[in-house]
């Protein structure tokens, strides 16, 4: 046990060096707004999961989770498998990843590949119910297999922790002397979005939460969950269920965005064109209601957060026509 828990604090030790610190891009609009976005592309693998995945791991690690014979198993549609298998293919742990074979072709061919270069485990679920069957699914094989470290990341609170005292203080101490009025970002599993605007909130009580979600399947629908391309990271969990550390402070939401996968990528390639710098899906959705509030407000600064750069079936899409 001190032997593998010795090699998982230096792994991750290492990996939190090379995490974070990571730039705002500041775009200023004509009527003299501004948006503040934190680009998350310059992580180990290339996301924010990064973050989401050290917390979690950190978190199993100090509660006594890990021994020789330690199995690790999530769910995930996508950046949070990379960031997981990053973390164990390093620490030499054996990692478990359900994921939708049907619901995932924006990053399916790219998301398996670097699962398969790390060594991890895949188990495909194939079910009408998309993303929330995987969760289902795995729920049931940590019950059914004790010796699996199920890190659980939707109600799992090192997740939502991880950006309020990481994320959160970065951009605080990043945009010292603005005032912030609005917060903008994806719902996902609510980590980032809660975590970051608990912190900010200390710092600006009247700071309004701007979640988004895709049209496709947005937060808290009460319709079954569906198969179709959306927003990658960000969906809906269908049946009326909603993400814990969102559900908690919904009441707090100033607006729920919906935006469509068709939408966010035009405003990739939209915002490709004008800058030469690629966003992911979730990213230009982020942007689209960034831009939206801060077109209809006066004196208005707004933070949001771009993920990644999009993966690599995301483009080939773009540069397809779509």
């Amino acid at each position: 046990m001190k032997t593998i828990n010795t090699t998982i604090d230096r792994v991750l030790d290492q990996f939190k060096v090379q995490t974070g610190n990571t730039p705002i891009l500041h775009l200023s609009l004509p009527n003299g707004n501004n948006i503040f976005a934190k680009c998350e592309w310059t992580n180990p693998t290339g996301s924010i999961k990064d973050r989401t995945a050290y917390g979690l791991i950190k978190d199993a690690r100090d509660r006594g989770r890990f021994n020789q014979d330690s199995k690790v198993l999530e769910y995930s549609g996508g950046n949070l498998g990379k960031s997981l298998a990053e973390i164990c293919f390093r620490a030499g742990v054996e990692l478990n990843i359900a994921f939708s074979p049907g619901s995932s072709k924006t990053y399916k061919k790219s998301l398996i590949d670097f699962l398969t270069e790390r060594k991890a485990n895949l188990i495909p679920v194939k079910r009408p119910d998309g993303f929330y069957g995987v969760m289902q699914h795995t729920i049931h094989l940590s019950k059914e297999n004790p010796t699996y470290t199920f890190l659980y990341q939707h109600t799992n609170e090192s997740n939502f922790n991880i950006h309020r005292d990481w994320t959160g203080v970065e951009i605080i101490n990043q945009l010292k002397g603005n005032d912030l009025h609005a917060w903008v970002a994806a719902i996902g599993s609510g980590g980032t979005l809660m975590g970051v605007y608990e912190k900010l909130q200390q710092y600006f009580p009247d700071i309004e939460l701007h979640p988004v979600s895709p049209a496709e399947q947005p937060y808290g629908t009460p319709d079954a969950p569906n198969t179709l391309t959306k927003l990658s990271g960000t969906s809906g969990l269908g049946y009326g269920e909603k993400q814990k550390f969102v559900q908690r402070k919904e009441h707090l939401f100033k607006h729920h965005w919906k935006i469509t996968y068709t939408e966010a990528l035009n405003e990739m390639e939209r915002f490709y064109k004008e800058t030469n710098i690629k966003i992911g899906s979730s990213a230009a959705a982020n942007l689209i209601v960034a831009r939206e509030i801060a077109r209809n407000n006066e004196n208005y600064n707004v933070v949001t957060i771009f993920p990644d750069k999009g993966s690599q079936e995301e483009w080939d899409l773009i540069e397809n026509g779509l």
